[in-house]
């Protein structure tokens, strides 16, 4: 199960969370950052046609094509975490969050009822 991906929140999660099939969470922090002048695209998917799909497609092309990509100078830039349980990876992620770094704000309360109801 993943809890946050690159794509989150509009492309700004910096994180990528996911339980690995090995045990434990996988954490990945970035290395960079876009940065976009618009936020990105957000359309209603009921009743999609040909027409409505390629026009949604077309316009988060644009979107993407005109992003910045900078770096995060930040420590843990770029790192990979494997194995992690529950409790390491919520200290992980609130010394992320003071860091600095960008993630779903829930993020580390559902963690924290997983470790409650007896997940590992």
């Amino acid at each position: 199960m993943s809890y946050c991906r690159w794509s989150s929140m509009g492309f700004q999660c910096d994180l990528y969370v996911y339980d690995h099939v090995e045990g434990g969470l996988f954490v990945g922090v970035a290395a960079n950052r876009q940065k976009h002048t618009e936020p990105y695209p957000q359309y209603d998917f009921k009743n999609l046609t040909d027409e409505s799909v390629k026009a949604i497609q077309e316009a988060q092309d644009k979107w993407n094509e005109e992003k910045v990509v900078e770096p995060i100078n930040l420590p843990h830039a770029g790192e990979k975490y494997w194995g992690l349980s529950r409790e390491d990876a919520i200290t992980l992620l609130t010394e992320l969050r003071h860091l600095g770094y960008i993630f779903p704000d829930d993020l580390i309360d559902v963690l924290r009822r997983e470790l409650e109801d007896g997940e590992s």
